[in-house]
């Protein structure tokens, strides 16, 4: 998705507002002019018309009720096409395209460029559009972590010996990163930046 230039994506050419606050749940990102002018997305919906009818062919409403957040109601289960990671996909504008992430352009119209889709409900078949949320890489990191998938989410301690706790620890692009050890590389980095020549030094 390339990033909006201020035009409504619906069609229309108007200008669309810049973002006031960052809301992922619409596609919204604080400083960024907004995809759509508000209820211009239904456009989209009805260029779609073909797609969203094959997309609910294949979703079964009577799916299980996510053990840890129950308050979110039954899942959504995608009984298309899945990959052996149990996502599924459907074919969008001649190209492949996960079945959660289509759920989430059929509701809003589109997702924000670079941006990721993540499953509160930890399903990965389900395409509820209230079981999913848009994020960046980090909370997606965050996200695994929480919930016991990343590969590392079972170790307690850096690889240097300190506490991965709540204020030992911060999340980057690549997971999780120890905070005193950051200190310490940037402290070893002050140490060791060279100088320069010393001023007033003889010819």
């Amino acid at each position: 998705m390339n990033k909006p230039d201020g035009r409504c994506q619906c069609g229309c050419g108007r200008q669309t507002n810049v973002a006031t606050k960052t809301r992922m749940v619409r596609g919204q990102i604080r400083g960024q002019f907004n995809r759509f002018i508000h209820g211009h997305h239904k456009d989209i919906r009805n260029r779609l018309k073909d797609v969203i009818k094959r997309f609910w062919k294949k979703v079964d409403k009577n799916g299980p009720v996510p053990k840890q957040c129950p308050g979110l109601g039954p899942c959504w289960l995608w009984a298309g096409s899945k990959k052996t990671s149990g996502y599924g996909h459907i074919i969008y504008e001649g190209r492949e395209i996960r079945a959660h992430r289509m759920a989430v352009i059929i509701e809003d119209g589109s997702i924000p460029e670079g941006m990721l889709v993540m499953h509160r409900c930890d399903n990965p078949p389900c395409v509820r559009r209230t079981h999913l949320i848009v994020g960046n890489t980090t909370d997606n990191n965050r996200d695994c972590v929480a919930k016991g998938r990343h590969h590392c989410s079972k170790k307690t301690h850096c690889p240097e010996g300190h506490p991965y706790d709540e204020g030992n620890t911060y999340f980057g692009k690549t997971g999780r990163h120890c905070r005193k050890c950051k200190q310490i590389r940037r402290a070893l980095q002050r140490h060791y930046q060279p100088q320069g020549d010393a001023v007033g030094s003889p010819a």
